[in-house]
């Protein structure tokens, strides 16, 4: 797969660091495409991809995998201009911040012989453009995939590798699932921001010294409010259910806190709960042995999609994923290389109850992200 042709549509932040990753790890990015031709330049005079394309139908006609890096908002609609002129069985994908909306408008109207098959890195910058890429952005970052029952599997198994061969690692979710999820972890957090700045604009008017007094942690907690807010209202708007549910629950807890300042017991679980719930998100990658997870699957649709969303759904990152078909036909096994015991304990736990033969033992793999 290490001749693996790329083509980027869409060339700002997200593209262009895609691009001068798989530069970096041998691959042939060879065309880059963008609405504004400017910034198709420049990525070429970066080193992100090789040739300008002047369409879409040129900078997709004769690649392996299109990686659309455009609004939230465009996504869909790029997607399906795309697959009108990509060779059999290339490989499209996405990084959009919201996955339902989009997979579901691709698998209703791509031909077939195309494959989609959505992502989203969980990286960026609150700089937008290419001059803000870099290869190391996903270095050690969490890369989601969202595999549906309809995904081809060698697709999906193409994808999982290109991202292991950025840094990343994979993290398997149902669209929905991840639209959820990312709501509030990063949704909710730039809502959050935005809001707090607004109210120390609305009060600096009265005090002078206030935007002096903001230090390293207001500071910290407020920097992706710094996104654009372009792409911020894309997101937002395209994923504005979730967002609510989140916002609703995070107005419940601003109301507590409220209610409880004069009352020191509360205050301190409060304070406590969220102590203890920051100490437990985990490194970008534990530094810690890596294992197999092996399962035996079937030949049939949509099972590798059921298999890597399992285990995406009790938070167990996938470093690398390996299909050995059986000489005999009819399935194989489906090797996923997971960090920790505990993690591999758990994803053999999980697939065992969705009714699946799997069990865990070390890798001989060398952990590149440590």
């Amino acid at each position: 797969m290490a001749d693996q042709r790329v083509a980027l549509l869409g060339t700002g932040l997200l593209g262009g660091s895609i691009g001068l990753a798989l530069t970096d790890a041998g691959f042939e990015v060879a065309y880059g495409f963008d609405r504004d031709p400017g910034r198709t330049l420049a990525a070429v005079q970066a080193g992100a991809c090789r040739q300008a394309a002047f369409s879409i139908a040129e900078a997709v006609c004769d690649v392996d995998v299109v990686f659309v890096a455009t609004p939230v908002s465009a996504i869909a609609e790029t997607v399906l201009e795309a697959a009108q002129y990509v060779r059999p069985g290339t490989l499209l994908t996405d990084v959009g911040s919201v996955k339902a909306s989009v997979v579901q408008a691709v698998q209703e109207r791509i031909p077939s012989h195309a494959f989609f098959v959505g992502g989203h890195p969980m990286a960026g910058s609150e700089q937008v453009g290419i001059d803000a890429a870099t290869s190391c952005l996903f270095r050690d970052a969490v890369w989601v995939v969202t595999p549906t029952a309809s995904s081809n599997s060698d697709a999906v198994m193409r994808l999982y590798w290109l991202v292991n061969q950025m840094g990343a690692s994979v993290l398997s979710l149902d669209p929905q699932a991840h639209d959820e999820s990312v709501s509030i972890v990063s949704h909710l957090a730039h809502v959050a921001a935005a809001s707090l700045l607004s109210v120390m604009a609305e009060r600096s008017a009265g005090t002078p010294p206030l935007f002096r007094m903001a230090a390293s942690g207001f500071r910290d907690m407020t920097r992706i409010a710094a996104g654009s807010p372009a792409v911020w209202v894309d997101i937002l708007y395209e994923n504005a259910a979730a967002v609510q549910d989140a916002l609703k629950v995070y107005i419940e807890e601003l109301e507590r806190f409220r209610e409880h300042l004069d009352d020191r017991v509360v205050l301190w679980d409060l304070l406590e709960r969220a102590r203890e719930t920051r100490s437990s998100l985990p490194s970008l990658l534990p530094a810690q042995d890596l294992y197999m997870v092996v399962v035996g699957v079937a030949d049939q649709a949509g099972v590798l999609a059921d298999v890597t969303t399992a285990v995406g759904e009790r938070g167990i990152n996938v470093v690398d994923m390996e299909l050995r078909h059986s000489p005999e036909g009819g399935g194989g096994l489906l090797v996923l290389t997971v960090v920790g015991s505990s993690s591999a304990d758990l994803g053999v736990l999980c697939l065992q109850q969705r009714g699946y033969a799997a069990h865990a033992e070390p890798s001989q793999m060398q952990c590149d992200y440590e």
